[in-house]
């Protein structure tokens, strides 16, 4: 994935990719992980983003899906970037490349930025995106499946063991909600 993104990003104007050194230490994933390490720049504000191809469980459709995951994504400097709408341009085109893939995106909602976004905020963030928290997805189970308490108590386990993170799946894969 890599590679595409690169491809991608680099004809979008004001996105380039970052090398390893130019990322901030406390943002690098393992060196093992075949991770996009990006920024879009506007004037003297950059937003830093890292994605990642892995993969999750659907539970809807019962299987694994592979998913454009998102790391990390801050405008820096913060006082003087954030509130500019790099934030959402950055997250549009994420987006765009996940459905140029036919991929679905995931991440977890972590607060960020100097004024630190409640998890709320964050949430409503996301989800402008489409991104939303997992129990979101219990509409579209199949009434079969939400009757098996054994199918259900998996489910279960699987949500409240990932409470922070949100998914959008890739477009045209979710059934009509019940």
């Amino acid at each position: 994935m890599t590679n595409k993104a690169w491809s991608f990003f680099n004809q979008q104007d004001g996105f380039e990719q970052m090398t390893r050194r130019e990322v901030p230490s406390k943002e690098l994933l393992s060196s093992n992980r075949n991770v996009y390490y990006g920024r879009y720049i506007l004037d003297n504000c950059q937003t830093l983003f890292q994605i990642e191809e892995t993969e999750i469980y659907d539970f809807v459709n019962n299987e694994g899906v592979q998913v454009v995951y998102i790391h990390g994504l801050r405008s820096t400097p913060p006082m003087e970037c954030q509130g500019k709408g790099m934030g959402t341009h950055v997250m549009n085109k994420i987006m765009e490349f996940a459905d140029s893939l036919g991929m679905g995106v995931a991440g977890e909602v972590v607060p960020y930025g100097s004024s630190k976004m409640s998890r709320d905020d964050m949430r409503a963030f996301d989800a402008r995106f489409g991104l939303f928290p997992l129990e979101h997805y219990l509409q579209f189970l199949d009434p079969l499946d939400a009757a098996d308490e054994d199918v259900m108590y998996e489910i279960n386990e699987f949500i409240n063991s990932n409470t922070d993170m949100v998914w959008r799946p890739a477009k045209g894969s979710m059934p009509e909600p019940l």
